[in-house]
């Protein structure tokens, strides 16, 4: 995966594990012993990829008590991932929100076109970002290698401003890849070169450095045309062949 990633342009991996109280009860001691051997592994082996130690927190009350206990798992000292259910949106998301923000933690959602009560109703998502919430999409998602109908949402999302950053959210070297790329080239269609830039590298930057990130989204619900949709994900099948 290290391999692909630096291969494809990577100069600085997340590792990103999951934490769920317990199911995958991973905290500061293990996350750190974990990346700093394998990126001894990677110097030792001359691959140009720094590692990042981080964690992507399944919504639930162990969140803020787990991030007070493991503040080197933060981004910047602020930044926190934050993932939700994927079948709906627990009804106090937007408190839990607020209160995160209140402690000091910004909340960076990651992948929020998965979940299906998203995709059924965007202004979920509206009211999370105008509270201050960051959304990262999954380059997956964008390129359509989830379904199209992850990848209409991915891009009505993009379209919309209501996504900051793009993450390749990789599992494996074979099914879910880190490969940022491809979804790169889609936003540059989308968005143009300076926005596409900004989200997979300058806001990325500007999380790990624990920087302000300013951000506004268009009003208007820009949804692509289905000939738009048709061409990019044509573009992605020509390049997966």
């Amino acid at each position: 995966m290290c391999r692909m990633a630096a291969g494809d342009g990577i100069r600085i991996l997340a590792a990103t594990p999951h934490y769920r109280p317990k199911v995958y009860e991973n905290g500061e001691e293990n996350i750190f012993s974990a990346v700093s051997r394998l990126q001894e592994v990677l110097d030792r082996e001359g691959i140009s990829l720094k590692l990042v130690p981080g964690v992507d927190i399944l919504i639930s009350p162990e969140v803020i008590p787990f991030l007070e206990r493991n503040p080197g798992l933060t981004f910047g000292g602020r930044y926190a991932l934050v993932e939700l259910p994927a079948q709906f949106v627990p009804p106090s998301t937007e408190d839990f929100f607020f209160r995160m923000r209140l402690k000091g933690f910004t909340p960076i959602l990651t992948h929020p076109e998965r979940n299906a009560e998203i995709q059924n109703s965007m202004r979920i998502l509206e009211g999370m970002v105008d509270k201050g919430v960051l959304i990262q999409v999954t380059a997956m998602s964008l390129t359509g290698e989830f379904g199209d109908h992850i990848g209409v949402i991915a891009i009505r999302m993009v379209k919309s401003g209501l996504a900051h950053l793009i993450a390749s959210d990789a599992h494996s070297a074979r099914h879910r890849v880190p490969i940022l790329s491809r979804a790169r080239r889609i936003l540059e269609e989308l968005v143009g070169h300076e926005k596409a830039r900004m989200m997979v590298e300058e806001t990325p930057r500007r999380i790990l450095q624990g920087e302000s990130i300013e951000f506004s989204r268009d009003t208007e619900d820009q949804v692509t045309r289905p000939s738009m949709l048709k061409k990019l994900f044509r573009k992605k099948s020509s390049s997966n062949a």
